[in-house]
């Protein structure tokens, strides 16, 4: 197998914003994301700021824009709870009150996706204390709340509403 090359270091900021629209051109990305990516490839921390500053003015590079289209995404996907959604976009650099902005406050959504969590990893409903211990610790560790993590359980088995079908 061939040893990974080094990519060249960008020296200038025509080189600079270039990558980074390229990397813009493939999904959204938050200012800090950018930053460690930029200052990856160009030592020249004045540079990378110009370049960063750039991409804000031109409004290619959108902290918002970024949280509103990772919100969206989670939340089609649905196997992770709120809670979770707010921690990997803090991981990602994004600002608590821009994520309280964004993440959406429609509980039934979450309940909704809660349960076709559930159904989607357990193919019945728990039928011991300890089975049901173990649906929830699921539920929580994949950022749901209490009040969903209980809705998913005790409608487990209840016709339409039912998780598992």
């Amino acid at each position: 197998m061939k040893p990974r090359k080094e990519p060249r270091p960008l020296e200038s900021l025509g080189d600079l914003k270039s990558y980074a629209l390229w990397l813009l051109s493939s999904r959204e990305y938050s200012q800090a994301r950018m930053l460690t990516k930029l200052s990856g490839r160009c030592a020249d921390k004045d540079l990378v700021d110009g370049c960063l500053s750039e991409l804000l003015e031109s409004n290619y590079l959108s902290d918002e824009r970024m949280t509103q289209s990772y919100v969206r995404m989670a939340v089609d996907k649905g196997s992770d709870g709120p809670m979770k959604i707010a921690s990997k976009l803090m991981q990602k650099g994004i600002d608590r009150a821009l994520i309280n902005e964004y993440l959406i406050p429609d509980d039934e959504i979450w309940l909704r996706n809660a349960a076709k969590t559930l159904s989607k990893k357990f193919k019945s409903p728990a039928d011991s204390h300890e089975a049901r211990q173990k649906q929830a610790r699921f539920l929580a560790n994949r950022g749901f709340m209490m009040d969903q993590i209980r809705y998913a359980l005790d409608n487990a088995g209840e016709g339409d509403e039912s998780p598992f079908r």
